[in-house]
């Protein structure tokens, strides 16, 4: 037989074989292929129960979560409440999202600078005088839709923590001024049991070691500490501090047998301790000074645990300099110090397994700034500017596998824009408007992100269009686009551009649009054809009017006409 006719024969047989294993479409199909109605009931059923389940994601305070969250700013729904919510994080649960009013804080004088402040005391009369909402307490919602499931009544409950199907929150007696902790079942909202605690709460409810974790006061004498309780609501230890420290709406940290958690001075702004105790007996093991920069009161930092250290901001109010201070959690000495200049930060950082990540603001320019620093030596990574930024204060940063979540800030005037920042580069993604200003802080669930503002909406950001897969096959490169959502989306544009081959001599690109996709459904396009051999690198991009783009990249190797992908599906 002819040579010639077995290397054209061998070819053939190979692509067959190959493109028959890759499992694409046929050959005589369209560059863009319509695709039936997809299933959300598989993504959804594989929800992890624990998404987002107490207030900065972990007993550690990390605000860091390995989910996704979307790429664009698309508010996948919108609840009002009957209820303004404050200080509240949405807790992530299975398939609902817990939302708990927190705190009134009506009339509140936030004080714009220390000679107008009230004194603590005087602030902690007002503040509990302002807790009797009719319609305050814990609602819970469901996370796709935000359909309300059920209701709980409580006066001012903080932030809650959620633990093999039962939720832990504490909540005010007005009658007493005292706290209760309450044990509810997540999925009805039923009372399990109640137990008096003859403190004050004010902090998250956190949950670590079978325990829950609370900062306490006692009203009478002023006197604050930190207790233990078990998951029986059953009384395990209390450490008191010293007269005039409190703790305030500060969160306790936790990460194995250390807890850490700040104080500030009751009647001297500015003056505060990091503290250090044993977890599982309370027993003091050391405390830093550092400036607890509270001087409004109900917006406090936490400290935050991870792989052995813990992290905080101290800000010099004689110097106005701040500072990101990491300590070794066994020893107490100092590991690292990242000085951020003249610039203030009230916010609790968000810290990653080999990042630290924090904003603060420029005390000469009132520019602010988003920060990543390296988890073991505190070098600079990167600064990134937050154009967007619509007050002096942003919020706390939170971070996921992809993204860096910003909430908005509330001093020196309410903020309500929410940012978005690349995790990588810190480029701002996108930002978002809320109706009205917000006291909470976001949460980031799977492929979304949560949001409150002061008057009772609860946002769920979530992308529908979506580059649901990128693959080869005969001849080219394929991209599964879909739309996720419920509506018709229009006038999508999309771009696959593919470089690498032997000698780096492929360059191709291609780019269409796609006039309608209708809900549920999806297209193919392509990029046809590509002949070479070598690695291949491919980047798909997509985008609506009014929307940042969204990337997704894969590598490949081409053999001839042959695209095969070598490396997962990676978003960029």
């Amino acid at each position: 037989m002819n040579k010639k006719i077995v290397f054209i024969l061998s070819v053939l047989l190979l692509n067959v074989a190959i493109f028959s294993a890759a499992g694409v479409v046929h050959n005589n199909e369209r560059a863009e292929h319509c695709l039936p109605p997809i299933d959300l009931n598989i993504s959804q059923a594989s929800a992890s129960d624990d998404t987002w389940p107490m207030y900065r994601y972990d007993a550690g305070n990390t605000g860091c979560s390995p989910n996704t969250a979307p790429f664009t700013n698309h508010v996948s729904w919108k609840q009002q409440i009957g209820s303004n919510i404050y200080q509240s994080t949405p807790i992530v649960y299975g398939e609902k999202v817990y939302i708990c009013t927190n705190w009134a804080l009506d009339d509140f004088d936030k004080g714009e600078n220390a000679a107008r402040a009230p004194s603590r005391i005087e602030a902690l009369h007002t503040f509990l005088n302002n807790q009797n909402t009719a319609s305050s307490g814990l609602y819970c919602l469901d996370a796709y839709t935000g359909e309300q499931l059920w209701y709980q009544y409580l006066v001012a409950p903080s932030n809650p923590a959620i633990v093999n199907g039962n939720v832990y929150v504490t909540d005010l007696d007005t009658s007493s001024y005292y706290s209760s902790l309450y044990c509810l079942d997540a999925e009805t909202g039923a009372l399990i049991w109640q137990k008096p605690l003859g403190v004050l709460v004010l902090s998250s409810t956190i949950y670590a070691n079978d325990k829950i974790y609370l900062g306490c006061l006692d009203i009478n004498t002023y006197y604050s500490s930190v207790r233990c309780y078990d998951l029986t609501g059953a009384f395990v230890w209390s450490y008191l501090l010293p007269a005039n420290e409190m703790i305030w709406f500060s969160a306790p940290a936790v990460c194995g047998e250390y807890i850490c958690f700040i104080t500030s001075g009751m009647y001297y702004y500015f003056t505060g301790n990091i503290y250090c105790l044993n977890a599982l007996t309370g027993q003091y093991r050391w405390k830093h000074p550092i400036f607890s920069f509270g001087m409004y009161m109900y917006k406090t930092q936490s400290p935050v645990c991870r792989e052995g250290k813990v992290f905080c901001i101290d800000f010099d109010f004689y110097t106005y300099y701040g500072t990101l201070r990491c300590y070794d959690l066994a020893s107490g000495g100092l590991s690292w110090n990242y000085p951020l200049g003249m610039a203030i930060s009230m916010a609790t950082p968000a810290v990653s397994e080999d990042s630290v990540f924090i904003t603060a603001s420029d005390l000469y320019s009132y520019d602010s700034y988003l920060y990543r620093v390296h988890i073991n030596n505190g070098t600079l990574q990167w600064k990134s500017l937050l154009f967007s930024a619509s007050s002096f204060f942003v919020g706390s940063p939170i971070c996921c596998a992809n993204k860096v979540i910003i909430s908005p800030g509330s001093f020196y005037g309410y903020s309500n824009e929410l940012l978005c920042c690349d995790v990588e580069t810190g480029i701002l993604d996108w930002t978002y408007q809320l109706d009205e200003a917000s006291l909470g802080e976001a949460s980031i669930g799977d492929e979304y992100v949560y949001m409150v503002d002061y008057t009772g909406k609860v946002y769920a950001f979530h992308d529908v269009l979506k580059i649901q897969a990128v693959f080869g096959g005969l001849f080219g490169v394929n991209a599964l686009i879909k739309n996720t959502g419920d509506v018709s989306l229009t006038n999508i544009t999309w771009r696959i551009y593919v470089t690498g081959g032997a000698l780096e001599m492929i360059h191709r690109e291609t780019t269409g649009s796609i006039a309608e996709l209708q809900a549920g459904g999806g297209k193919i396009v392509r990029l046809i054809p590509l002949i070479g051999i070598g690695k291949l690198h491919i980047s798909v991009s997509v985008s609506m009017p009014d929307m940042n783009i969204i990337k997704a990249t894969k590598e490949a190797v081409i053999l001839g006409t042959i695209v095969l992908v070598t490396k997962p599906f990676n978003w960029v």
